[in-house]
Parts: C-alpha cells; structure tokens; sequence
C-alpha cells in the first residue's frame, strides 16, 4: 500500500463510527434515495429469488471493508464481492490506488451510483462490474464475498464458484442461518474467524471456508431439488388414523437453517427437519392427470357449497379434505 496516498493519510489514524463518518462524508455517500426508488420494484420482484433485501445487508461498513483490505494486502490476494450493492470495498481501493477487492451488482442503479461517487473524485472505475454473478467468469479471483440469505439464488451461486476448489469463501451473517448452511455443506471445509466485525450482524466475524472439492452432499441435493419443485409428497403420521400421504402444489417456497438444521416452509407451512411427524418424501411426484386436476383447485363444490381444499390426499385413498365436509373421496 502506497503510505504517501493521500486518502492513506487522512484515514490512516481513524477506527470504527470515525472512520465511516469520515468515508460518509468525503464520498458524499447518501444511497437512500436510490434506494427509496428502488424499493416498490425489488419488494414486487426481489433481486435474488425469495430475498427482500433489508437495508442492514447493504450497510457493510467502510471501516470493515477497510480491515479486509489490509488482510488482502497482507496476503497479496484478491477478493471478488458478489451483490456488492454500493461496492464500498472497491471505491475504497480505487481512493487507495489499489487492486483487492473486485465488486458484482446486477441493479444498474447502485452501480451507476457507485461510478458517480469516483468520477465526481476523477478516480477510475474499473473495479465495479455491472453483472450478474451466476453468468460472469468467476475463477480468476482468490476469494469469494457472500452474504446472501438462504435462497435459489445462493444455491445456485455455491454450486458455480464451488467448482473453483482450493479457493476460498468469506462470509458475513447478516440473515440469520447463511454461516449454518455453509457450515452443513460438505464441499466447504476448515471453518475460522478472521476478524471482528464492526457493522451490526447476528454474529460479529468475518468467517473463512476453503473450498475443498464440487460434489454436494444429500442436504444441499435437497435444497437444489426443492427450490425446482413443482408438487410434494409429504407423509403423516396421525394418532389413531396412521399414516397418510398427501400432495401441495408449490407456490411460494423457502428454506432456512436456523439452529442447523434444514427448515422448509411451502406455501407458508413450516416443516421443521426435526419435526418426526411430517415428513417431506417425495419431489415432483408421478401423478395422475385427475390428481393434477384437483391439485390445480383452491375449492370444490359439495353438496351444493364452495368449500376450500385444506388437503390433497394420495395414500391410502385419493381424498380431498374440505373445510366444512372433511374428507371427500376423488
């Protein structure tokens, strides 16, 4: 690092709020209105599938961005962060005059707002890359950025740069379960903290996984097939009753991993992975063209009345259970 660069000498001395108020104020860094504009189209088609993002996983603060600079520089590595939102980290190297940290936005307005701030101070901006982090060749770079939630998108984005083995990933928990599912996928290995952090998170580290090799195991297969899913076959054990199986059509599906275990909620129906009684059997099961049918219906009318369809049953008999009438043989 060049000691004599300007903005060095007048950040060198500073930590914590002084240092970001200090960044705040010479970047002339004000993204709510950019946000505010952006909310109604992100809140109606989210920028990484089932992710609203919170204002608190775009606020990595400068002065953490700063500390993983000097760790890059220390190690004469590279850094690429992937959905950087205002690319601090990279309009912190450009102000530097140096090389680190590689920013990946695909909202064309952040990053049109981030190349404002540097042209306004006659800096480069060639650090800042409009794209999307699932198509853009990842491989030259040493270590991959994420804070993502749990998500299809996440998925997907582990499976592409888990191909680059001997690589390596640092992550920051900003939702709540991303360090948990990574600490379940078999393809990471050797788990450490590398420093605290001073943003606000649910747990204050950056942390560090070596990407070890790109087979998945059967968790992250499940997650993968279930983001695709289509129809679920689940099996309930009923007091008295027995065993039933009975099919959703998926609508809306999300995962998480809070206290490291995998939890899935389908159409807004939590089904813990410990939970013995309901059991998630079967993705995209073989059905029938009359079994679509029905799965197809939010109602049915019996008996003279629309009623709602709480439950599509397969086993041991084709059964719809209605909201008034109980069950109803197809």
């Amino acid at each position: 690092m060049n000691k004599n660069n300007s903005f060095f000498l007048q950040i060198n001395k500073l930590k914590d709020k002084e240092f970001n108020e200090f960044c705040d104020q010479y970047f002339n860094f004000l993204p709510s209105k950019i946000e505010a504009q952006l909310r109604p189209s992100i809140d109606q088609s989210s920028t990484y599938a089932g992710e609203k993002l919170e204002d608190s996983a775009l606020s990595t603060s400068w002065y953490d961005y700063y500390k993983m600079i000097l760790l890059l520089e220390d190690n004469r590595k590279t850094m690429v962060d992937l959905g950087s939102a205002y690319s601090k980290g990279s309009i912190l190297c450009h102000a530097l005059g140096l090389q680190s940290i590689s920013s990946i936005e695909v909202i064309e307005q952040r990053v049109a707002y981030s190349k404002g701030i540097l042209k306004e101070l006659s800096l480069e901006n060639s650090l800042i890359h409009h794209e999307n982090a699932l198509t853009m060749d990842l491989s030259q770079y040493d270590i991959y950025f994420i804070y993502q939630p749990v998500s299809n998108f996440l998925t997907s984005l582990l499976d592409k740069i888990c191909l680059n083995t001997k690589k390596v990933i640092w992550a920051i928990e900003s939702h709540g379960d991303l360090i948990s599912r990574l600490e379940l996928d078999t393809r990471l290995e050797n788990e450490s903290k590398l420093m605290d952090l001073n943003s606000p998170r649910h747990l204050p580290y950056l942390f560090q996984f070596h990407i070890c090799h790109s087979n998945s195991n059967q968790l992250v297969d499940m997650e993968r097939r279930l983001f695709e899913a289509k129809y679920i076959t689940i099996e309930t054990d009923l007091y008295r009753f027995g065993k039933i199986r009975w099919c959703v059509k998926v609508k809306n599906i999300d995962i998480d991993y809070l206290n490291n275990v995998q939890n899935i909620i389908i159409n807004e129906k939590r089904f813990s992975g410990l939970d013995l009684q309901n059991k998630i059997i079967e993705i995209n099961p073989t059905l029938s063209e009359q079994q679509i049918y029905y799965l197809d219906q939010e109602y049915l009318t019996f008996e003279g009345k629309e009623q709602k369809i709480l439950k599509h049953i397969l086993y041991p008999k084709n059964y719809v259970e209605l909201l008034s009438s109980g069950l109803v043989k197809t």
